[in-house]
């Protein structure tokens, strides 16, 4: 500005020797140096003087024009403008035409004169259809008076100009707004989104912003395509939700149920522990009663699960294959299928009694070829009912099974469970007292050791540690016997047992010979002895003599069975392995506790024991060791080898309860009969490591309907027809 003061200076001195168009020409040089730094008034002021000296020299006309427009001076900046534009328009280029004419239109717009504000943009469109900040300024301009569908037209003029895909996707969700948020038409809205979709086709919030539109005006075919797109994004969880979603608007808006099966099988896949997909298949299925379809589609959901599905799956996997079993069973007739897939749930659920029940019928149904696997069912479910009022129709059933197969003697034995319980019908009461034997009942053969430990020992007697007290017993009862003095026993006063007639002697004798137990204990009848067994462990010149001291309430009024009762009972508790439960041999269970552990010490010498018995032990150890022979220390060490390497844990107090069950059972065998062994066992005193009566008479009720059992009286000659 200081550089132009000079020349201002030196034009007023020539000012004589220049025209009017070189003085405009300088002063319009001076307003332009003044606006190029600020100073407004200044360039006006020459500006002015420009004009004055030539009110035709144009960029004296744009320039004073552009600054007056920049001070929003609008009348003045309007006034120039419109002569530029009435004197000099063939002179312009058609982008400066355009200019003026956006500028007189936000000029008047400003002057609050609408609607010539509208023309002027109208004409800078006409000349250049999509000059930006015209219609960037109409839209600013209806917006502000709330002509949304003008406001609309211009945006659609931006687009009809542009090449650029981010103006393109966002100009048109700009419309789209529009026509959703201020015109209310979701139809024109859905236009704007699907033409921004075209450019971005998977933008997921617009994904979204469809589908809520669509959903709004129930147009359900394109929601269902929406969910498609989105599915088609995402993989797992998230695209099983959408196919789910696509799967119920098929069948409930559009009431296609192939589809919806389509959809949600779709999602399974995706998500197969999406259950609800699932049942929704299955009620579109039974709805429509297409049973053939509703096996596949549970095959395919067993299928997507695997064999061996995540544990909170296991209970839809049992699930599924119930529901499979009925859908043939109950809706296909198909009793082999509804069988096969009875069989996979039972399996997987072996503690289902209800399932398992159908199993057992579906065996049945398959016919005689099958009815041995219905006996199993029914015999694990008669075992797994604590009461026997439930079991009591199992029972029922597994004596028509075996009526059935001519299996009479198994018949017979469930009519005389169902008679003690009070449980049989007319029918069985007369078929069980019928053949029901009316006297004592021998066996015709002897138990052979197979036999007693697979057949007769209670599952609970730990085999290995009978074997192992079995090894021990003879010498520990050697330890604790006395004269037979101190049994108020005279040895010459022992009855020959194979010579003598007397009724407990010849009982003593078959037993024994049936049970396999040898030698038979000496046998003292004592008539004036109240009482009715007690085992003497007695010794004679410290050889072990054990005898059966009967006292008067066995010598006489007793029948053979009770008598075969008591004696079988008895008898066995003098096996090796069982000896150690007579009270007179080891009396209390923690001593019979240290027998045990004495006995393992001896077969593996380093085995730890605790501080507490370690005296004690140690001393049992000591004095049976006195007493072994070197090949019975062997077989203690083999014993307690197998022991120490299968990591078996010994329960002793248990192992006991069990012998009192084996034994029991003994006694029940030689009876041959329910009803009396029972009564039997309810009289007997509860010992210490004994069962309660009740559980015996349990196991007894049911050893006698099971296959162990039937097995050994067709082996020893009592079933029927032997």
């Amino acid at each position: 500005m200081e550089s132009a003061r000079p020349s201002a200076g030196n034009l007023a001195r020539k000012a004589d020797r220049r025209t009017n168009r070189e003085l405009s020409v300088l002063y319009h040089r001076l307003a332009k140096a003044a606006d190029k730094v600020g100073d407004n008034q200044k360039a006006l002021k020459y500006y002015k003087q420009s004009y004055d000296l030539d009110a035709t020299y144009l960029p004296t006309l744009s320039d004073r024009a552009a600054l007056l427009y920049r001070l929003e001076q609008w009348d003045d900046a309007f006034r120039i403008y419109q002569t530029i534009l009435v004197h000099h328009r063939d002179a312009q280029k058609d982008e400066d035409t355009v200019e003026l004419f956006f500028r007189l239109g936000r000029i008047k717009w400003k002057l609050g004169e609408r609607t010539k504000a509208v023309n002027m943009f109208e004409k800078a469109l006409e000349i250049q259809p999509g000059h930006r900040p015209t219609l960037t300024t109409l839209m600013e301009l209806y917006g502000e008076g709330g002509d949304w569908e003008a406001v609309i037209k211009q945006k659609r003029a931006v687009l009809a100009n542009s090449t650029n895909d981010e103006e393109r996707f966002t100009t048109n969700e700009d419309i789209a707004r529009l026509y959703q948020d201020k015109l209310k038409n979701p139809q024109k809205a859905i236009a704007a989104h699907l033409e921004a979709l075209a450019v971005r086709p998977t933008d997921r919030p617009l994904l979204h912003q469809l589908l809520e539109l669509f959903s709004e005006t129930k147009q359900w075919k394109k929601v269902i395509e929406i969910l498609v797109k989105l599915a088609e994004l995402d993989t797992g969880k998230v695209r099983s939700r959408y196919l789910l979603a696509a799967g119920k608007i098929a069948n409930y808006e559009l009431h296609s149920t192939d589809d919806a099966i389509e959809f949600f099988n779709q999602a399974l896949d995706e998500d197969p522990s999406d259950l609800e997909a699932f049942e929704r298949i299955d009620k579109i299925l039974t709805g429509k009663k297409d049973w053939k379809n509703q096996e596949r589609n549970y095959r395919k959901m067993i299928k997507r699960l695997g064999n061996e599905p995540i544990e909170a799956m296991k209970p839809t996997q049992i699930a599924l294959w119930h529901a499979l079993g009925e859908v043939y069973r109950s809706r296909l007739k198909d009793v082999k299928s509804a069988t096969a897939a009875f069989e996979v749930a039972v399996s997987l659920d072996a503690a289902n009694p209800a399932r398992r029940q159908i199993l057992a019928e579906l065996y049945q149904m398959s016919g005689p070829d099958s009815y041995d696997k219905a006996v199993a069912q029914y015999r694990i479910l008669i075992q797994s009912v604590d009461d026997f009022n439930l079991s009591a129709p199992y029972m029922k059933t597994l004596r028509r099974l075996y009526t059935e197969m001519r299996l009479y003697d198994r018949a017979w034995c469930l009519t005389s469970a169902l008679s003690f319980l009070r449980k049989a019908d007319p029918e069985e009461q007369q078929f069980f007292e019928h053949y029901r034997p009316k006297g004592f009942v021998r066996a015709k053969a002897r138990l052979t050791e197979e036999q007693w430990r697979k057949a007769l020992y209670h599952p609970d007697e730990d085999w290995v540690v009978s074997q192992l007290l079995a090894t021990v017993s003879a010498a520990y009862a050697s330890l604790k016997a006395r004269e037979h003095r101190e049994w108020g026993l005279k040895r010459k006063d022992r009855v020959d047992v194979q010579s003598s007639q007397i009724t407990f002697s010849k009982m003593l004798a078959y037993v024994g010979q049936v049970l396999g137990v040898a030698p038979l204990p000496d046998l003292y009848l004592l008539p004036d002895r109240a009482g009715e067994l007690d085992m003497a462990n007695a010794r004679e010149k410290n050889q072990l003599t054990p005898g059966f001291v009967v006292g008067s309430a066995l010598l006489s009024g007793r029948t053979e069975k009770e008598l075969g009762y008591v004696v079988g009972k008895k008898l066995s508790m003098m096996r090796a392995d069982h000896m150690l439960r007579w009270p007179t041999v080891v009396s209390t269970m923690v001593e019979l506790r240290v027998v045990f552990l004495a006995a393992m010490k001896l077969g593996h010498p380093n085995l730890p024991i605790k501080p507490d018995v370690a005296a004690t032990v140690n001393q049992y150890t000591d004095a049976l060791r006195k007493m072994l022979s070197a090949e019975a220390l062997e077989r203690l060490s083999v014993i307690v080898r197998k022991m120490l390497e299968a990591k078996a844990e010994a329960d002793i107090p248990k192992w006991a309860v069990a012998v009192d069950y084996t034994t029991t059972r003994a006694g029940f065998l030689i009876c041959n009969d329910l009803n009396e062994a029972a009564r039997l066992v309810q009289a007997e005193p509860v010992a210490v490591g004994s069962a309660e009566p009740k559980d015996k008479i349990r196991d007894l009720l049911l050893w006698s309907i099971s296959e162990e059992y039937f097995g050994l009286r067709e082996q020893l000659g009592l079933a029927l027809g032997s």
